[in-house]
Order: C-alpha cells, then structure tokens, then sequence
C-alpha cells in the first residue's frame, strides 16, 4: 500500500495479523515509525484500538470494530488516515489494506511501493433537494419526451443513418489505395523471394563484391527493431555468454565477458550496429570491437535515458587485457591540449592514459527513451569501447596482490560473495595507539555498492595510493588516524552487468551473502574496542547535470548534519579544481546499506557521495578521479583535528562504550545469531530495560 507523501519510505513498516492481536514492524525507514506522538524504537509492537500512527506526514487511527452479528472467517480490521494537520481523516476497508490472511497470520506492507489508494482531498458536498434536481434534469427529460413520439423517431433514426453512412465512409479505403497496397505487397514479397533464391544459389556468400556496394545511408530515423522492454520486466541476472556478432563490414563486437553490456546487439548497416538497452543497466556499457583497423564505425544506443546520456563521451582502448595493472594507469602530461566534444563537453588531454574520449557524439529522440549515436575510426583491429573506464574484480584482485607486498599495506580478506570472489579490504595505519592504548578515529572508504559505478573505484584507488605515498602530509595521516578501504563492494554484480545486487542487504530479516560477512567483519572490529567515525559510501551519478563530487545525503538530526556540513566543506576546499556541490541531493540515510547499517549500530557520520567524471563542462581524466580520492582522505584528517571532529570523537567514545555495556548483559544469548540480527536484538532489549527503568518509581 502506498501513501503520497515524500516522508514515507518505499519500505516503511509492516502491518502484521496475528493470534493475539495486529503488530507494526518498523522496517528500517528513515523517518521511523511515531506511535501516540513517541518514535517507535523496538523493531515490532502489538497495536491497541485507538492507537495513532504517524508514518511521514501521514497519520494512522487503529481500529477494531465491534463483531457483526453474522459469523465472519476473521475479525475485520480497519485502519483510517488522517492527516498530520486535522484536515480530513479517510477509512479503508480491508479489501483497500491488503492484509493478506493465512492460518499464522497475515501481513500488509506500508509504504511507497505498491499501487496508492487515492488521498482524495475534495469534501463531499452536500445531496441536492428534489426541487432542484428536478429543475436541472427538465431539459434531459423533455428532449427524451420528444423522442418517444412518432416524429421524434423517425429523427432520430435519420440521424442514426447519416452517422453510421460517415463511419463507413472513413474506414473503407478507396480502390486506388487498395491497388498501390496491393502492389506494394507483392513488390516485397517478390524482393524477398529473389533474395532467397539468391542466397541458395550463392550458398551464403557475397551477393556481390564488397567494392561495388554502394556506401550504407544510415536513416535519419531508427529503423523498426525489436519493442524496447516495458521496465516492470523481470530482469534477467545472469552472465551472458561470450557471442561475438560479425557484420557485413568484417567488424566484430563482442559481448558477454566480464563487467560487459548486457543488451542486443543488431546490426543496421555496414559497421553499424544497434545496441538496446534495458532498465538500470542502461547505466553503462562496455564491449569489444575485433576487425576495426582503418574501419569507421558507428554505434546507436536503443532505449536510453538521453536526460541523463547527452554530454556522455564513450572512451576506447587499445588494450589486450582489462586485468593488467597499466590498463588503468593515468599519469599528467606536458603542455596539456584539451579539446570539445560534439556534444558539448571540455575533453582532458588523455595521451598519459590508454582510455581516449570518443567526440563525436549525437542524440536524437525523447528525453526517457531517445537513441545515443557515435562514430569512431579505430587505428588498431581490436579495442575495447566503455561509457567510463572499466575498473573490473579481476583488476581488483591484481591490484590487492600487488599491494600485499607492501610494508604498510595490511591486507584482510573478509569473505567471498555468493559467487566465490574475494572480498578484499585494506587497512592503512594502526586501529589502536602503541602498546595497546587508545581507539584512533577510524575512517572508511567504499566504493561499488552499484556494480556498474565503476567512477567510484578510482576514487577509492586513489585514497589508498596517497595513503601510501611518501608525502609528508601522508606519512602524518597514518601515524594519527585509522583508513579502511574497500574499492569494489559487489563484485559478483559488476562481473555480470548488474546494477543492483547487495544494496539493501543489512537488514536482519533479509540478509544476503556479503552483508552476513562484511557485518560480522565489523562487529568483531567494533568488540574488539576499535572505532568507526566516519564512512564514506561513494556512487556514480549520471553525467548531466551533477558537478563532479555531490553528497547525496545529509544525516536527518540537526546536529549530526552540521558534521556532515563541516565536513563537505573542508572537502570543497581541498578540491578546488573540481566542481562540488555545498548542499546534499537529499536530507536522510538509507539503514538498510552499509553505510546506513553502520551508522545505525556503531554511530558513524554517513557521508553517502555521488561521483561524476563526465561533468557536464568538463570531463576527467583516471589520474583526476584517483586526486578526488587523496582530497577526502586529506580533508577527513582536517576536519578530526577542528572542533567539530574532536565533538564528534568524544560522542562516538560515549557511544561505544555503552554498546560495550549493553552487550556485557544481554550479548551472552545472541553469541550463535548472526551480527546483523544480534544487533537489533541487543539493542532492542537494552532500549527496553531502559523504558521500564523509567517507568519504576
């Protein structure tokens, strides 16, 4: 069930049926759940009659009518809306609630998920009397008066005639339209049959030599291919095998290795080729082209979001193996020439990288489902061709093998995902002071909680190599401060193409393979008497429109939002080359994420970013992403030294602690449960000794 309103979560609670009675379940929105004016802490509770719950802006009034006299399977349940300001209240029957009924019981989900029931704000008006009702209706009934008479018939059947005589005028196509149809027909039909016949008698080879075919004309419009799926199609996960698609022109592309598109490839020309996209994998692409030496070839994206692809540039590579280490390498470059893309964009010079920008780009059709188009003349037979540079678990893998070889580099591999790839975290400089004293303040960087966010990794990269460098300015960072980093979050989803796959997975009743391990990593960390202060969770926003870094969230609680304004602003100032927004996308943070988990149980300032290298002015180069990585990491130690950062060290101190203390009494029975559940479930029982402590006299 949905309720309009821009507070309400699109999973926000749960209204459950059981034995003894109807429970809400809080699961996990931003806004919680208030019930009789307090914000519900527990994670379910037991509805009486009259309770009032406020969900959003939105309020609830539980009922629980008086039995009907005549037998009914189970007792009706009522819940009436009532808007926050008293301005109406609105009853929905069972049927409009949705309760689904079974022998356990039964439950409804509220939120902003599943078709609304209509908050119609109009009062209804008062009935009309019968004097006016019938001074209203007296032209209606004189003129069917004036119908049933002979003569008003046969009017009306005249009128009738004419009518019926235009419509079948309109829908019979003259007999010269019917001949040039009928030609045309057979004009196909005839031109179908030679082309059969000719491709038996050839036996598939070229109807001529290729030097006589005239030169393709692509058409201004896109030629009919196949429907574009709706977005409510189920969405197939799996790995596409490898297909390679050759076309008349000799030029291969090659589709279904690792982190490669997932749409179909069709060919509409000579070396031109069509690619559909579908739903959020419409996020990014990448294949490869063999054959292509000295050839020009053309590529149109089918189906895809032109608001968010117009100032998008492709990059191409003439590399042999997307793993290798120097496929991503990016160094500076003397006397820098930078140049403008078709489609409006500043273009870094990228001679010191092997990824180039593509500028010749075109787009044509509707903002939500235009066609993308570029041309490229390849000088090598094979290149591989990306809408951002592909940063790949198999790069992820040799990056962290060459990274175990260094000294202050220490290398933990949490776990696999569901699919068997490592999952790999680095940290750089000492959890606790010398000779086991003090926490130091802790901070984590992770990237890819969006497969196909392949920006966000370089940044994370780039964290990790200024970590590492020589500078004095790093070496005095990790001698102080405690850096976790985690550049490829859901390898299996990036490996397939996909671009959800872990991102809601911390929440204790739907747990998937990698937040069972990342979770139980941190909470050992966490028991273990270390700390987590800041997190910084890094996304990929869509190219237009967005400046090169943006916080997506602030924290909703006044005073943990000045935090995160502190700490975007020592970010900005840090990273003045680079466009920064001052202000977040939104006021929130998502619980049931990494992030959000994180900040929930172990009270981290969630500082969620989206990462744009296509800026829409101007584009970056990998060595520019990985610079945006060292400026947080920088500005992160600036901010822990302000007042505002010692503020937030000595509230988490006070934190942790308490955690430590709840667990001491009731973390002896949830030792075996899993560390998302147990948790909850301590926290859910420390919060409830305290209410009834408060209720004693």
């Amino acid at each position: 069930m949905r309720l309009k309103d821009d507070g309400v979560s699109r999973h926000h609670c749960a209204l459950e049926r059981r034995g003894d009675g109807i429970y809400v379940c809080d699961l996990g929105a931003t806004n919680g759940v208030v019930i009789n004016g307090k914000r519900m802490r527990e994670m379910e509770r037991r509805l009486e009659a009259g309770d009032r719950l406020r969900i959003g802006s939105v309020e609830l009034r539980f009922e629980i009518p008086a039995p009907a006299p005549a037998p009914v399977p189970a007792p009706a349940v009522t819940v009436a809306f009532e808007a926050a300001k008293g301005a109406r209240t609105q009853v929905l029957s069972p049927a409009q609630v949705e309760i689904a009924r079974s022998e356990a019981g039964a439950t409804a989900t509220v939120g902003n998920l599943f078709p609304a029931v209509s908050n119609a704000r109009a009062k209804a008006k008062p009935a009309t009397n019968d004097r006016e009702s019938a001074r209203r209706w007296a032209p209606l009934a004189a003129l069917l008066g004036f119908f049933r008479t002979t003569s008003g018939a046969v009017t009306l059947g005249v009128l009738i005639a004419i009518f019926a005589a235009i419509f079948w005028l309109m829908l019979t196509p003259s007999p010269l339209k019917q001949q040039q149809a009928t030609a045309s027909q057979q004009t196909t039909e005839d031109k179908r049959e030679s082309e059969w016949l000719r491709s038996i008698l050839l036996g598939g080879a070229e109807e001529q030599p290729k030097q006589e075919q005239p030169a393709p004309q692509l058409p201004d419009e896109p030629p009919p291919q196949v429907a574009a799926p709706q977005e409510d199609e189920p969405k197939n996960d799996a790995p596409i095998a490898p297909v390679p698609f050759r076309a008349r022109g000799g030029v291969r592309i090659i589709t279904g290795f690792e982190g490669s598109a997932r749409g179909e490839v069709t060919e509409i020309g000579e070396n031109a080729f069509a690619i559909n996209m579908h739903g959020r994998e419409r996020l990014f692409f990448l294949f490869k082209v063999e054959g292509a030496a000295g050839q020009t070839v053309r590529f149109e994206f089918r189906n895809v979001p032109l608001m968010s692809w117009t100032t998008v540039n492709p990059l191409y590579a003439y590399v042999e193996d997307l793993a290798a280490l120097p496929t991503l390498a990016s160094e500076p470059v003397e006397n820098p020439q930078a140049r403008r893309g078709r489609n409006g964009p500043q273009l870094p010079d990228t001679r010191g990288q092997p990824w180039h920008y593509i500028e010749n780009v075109s787009t044509r059709g509707g903002a939500t489902g235009g066609v993308y188009s570029f041309e490229q003349t390849f000088e090598k037979d094979t290149a591989f061709v990306a809408m951002r540079a592909p940063y790949l678990p198999s790069y992820n893998d040799n990056l962290f093998a060459e990274l175990q070889k260094h000294p202050l580099a220490k290398m933990v591999k949490l776990g696999a995902t569901k699919e068997g790839r490592p999952l790999w975290l680095t940290q750089i400089g000492e959890a606790r002071e010398a000779d086991g004293g003090a926490a130091r303040a802790t901070v984590l960087v992770y990237a890819r909680e969006h497969g196909n966010e392949h920006d966000t990794s370089f940044v994370a990269e780039g964290a990790l190599q200024f970590l590492l460098s020589d500078t004095p300015e790093a070496k005095a960072i990790r001698e102080k401060y405690c850096f976790l980093v985690i550049p490829l979050l859901d390898a299996d989803g990036c490996a397939s193409g996909v671009y959800e796959n872990v991102v809601d997975d911390f929440f204790w009743g739907s747990p998937g393979a990698e937040s069972l391990v990342l979770s139980a990593w941190f909470k050992q960390w966490m028991d273990a008497g270390n700390r987590m202060d800041i997190v910084f969770n890094l996304h990929n926003s869509v190219s237009n429109g967005l400046p090169h870094l943006m916080a997506a969230e602030f924290e909703p609680r006044r005073a943990r939002a000045n935090h995160c304004v502190a700490l975007n602003t020592r970010i900005a100032e840090d990273l003045k080359g680079f466009s920064v927004a001052r202000n977040p996308y939104q006021t929130g943070y998502s619980r049931f994420r990494l992030g959000g988990w994180l900040q929930e149980y172990y009270n981290a300032l969630y500082m969620p970013y989206e990462i744009n290298s296509q800026e829409p002015r101007r584009h970056l180069t990998m060595r520019e992403m990985r610079e945006m990585g060292a400026g947080m990491v920088r500005a992160s130690a600036v901010y822990l030294e302000s007042e505002m950062g010692k503020e937030l060290f000595d509230a988490n101190t006070a934190f942790q602690a308490q955690r430590l203390e709840n667990w001491k009494k009731f973390g002896a029975s949830l030792k075996k449960a899993n560390a998302l559940v147990a948790e909850a479930k301590c926290r859910q029982r420390a919060e409830a000794e305290a209410k009834n402590t408060k209720k004693s006299p």
